[in-house]
């Protein structure tokens, strides 16, 4: 359940940055994040970690999915033209 929560927010998340103005290396970010997370889980316990497999991954969903709230808000607010005199 988790595995797919991921991925969903991942398609998600991706939609709404691609919206916004192409941020897609967020996106990129986080999928490597957890696809590192899921192939890793098998050996999860011989390696020393703070979290869990099943904690890293929440953590990873849920960072990305703030990062595309914070892309989608800011969206619309715009860039001052440094350029213009």
């Amino acid at each position: 359940m988790i595995t797919w929560t991921f991925f969903f927010v991942s398609v998600i998340a991706a939609c709404v940055h691609r919206y916004s103005g192409n941020h897609q290396k967020c996106t990129i970010t986080f999928l490597l994040l957890g696809s590192v997370t899921l192939w890793m889980r098998e050996d999860w316990e011989q390696m020393p970690h703070i979290f869990s497999a099943d904690t890293q991954l929440v953590i990873w969903t849920v960072l990305q999915a703030i990062f595309a709230g914070i892309a989608f808000y800011v969206r619309d607010i715009p860039v001052e033209d440094s350029h213009k005199v």
